[in-house]
């Protein structure tokens, strides 16, 4: 079951990370271009930009069930993935301080990604990775959750939304 998961992490990361006949300034990385994720062709998204900016793939998605998701894509040989979430800010009812609640929105947000289709699939592998060491996260440090694949999980707070920030990498950041 162990490699199971680590075959599908690994699919995952590099699902939107493919070589691309456009390689531009990433002709010398070993990944390619970034490419997009998602589609405006899928039902459950309403609204999709995907662009390139020097070296970063930035993705944007409204989803019909209100879910709005950003993906910056980076690195050249060793790639990156941080998923930026907002979720509604309910200070009367949410304790949005409390790690465990970070690492809740983390789990159910892959899930729901994971649950789009067969072909995000991988999605529900990072939600199970993250469940199983969820005791060992700290907001905003690497976890290894895998032999060479790392977590982090943050947050940005405001007065109308809280915006959740899971980062997915080949190696932590120095």
């Amino acid at each position: 079951m162990k490699n199971c998961i680590y075959l599908l992490v690994l699919g995952t990361l590099f699902f939107s990370c493919q070589n691309n006949t456009e390689q531009g300034n990433f002709e010398n990385c070993r990944y390619g271009r970034p490419e997009a994720i998602f589609n405006e062709e899928m039902d459950e998204v309403i609204k999709h930009q995907f662009r390139i900016k020097q070296k970063e793939g930035i993705e944007h998605v409204s989803f019909a069930d209100g879910m709005e998701l950003t993906i910056f894509q980076s690195g050249c040989d060793y790639i990156k993935q941080q998923f930026q979430f907002e979720i509604a800010a309910d200070k009367d009812t949410i304790d949005t301080k409390n790690t465990e609640y970070w690492i809740a929105q983390s789990i159910n947000s892959f899930q729901k990604l994971g649950s789009l289709g067969p072909q995000f699939f991988s999605y529900s592998s990072w939600a199970q990775a993250i469940a199983e060491r969820a005791a060992d996260f700290k907001l905003a440090e690497f976890l290894e959750v895998q032999p060479g694949f790392f977590v982090k999980i943050d947050r940005i707070e405001s007065a109308d939304t809280n915006t959740l920030l899971v980062t997915l990498s080949e190696e932590p950041e120095t």
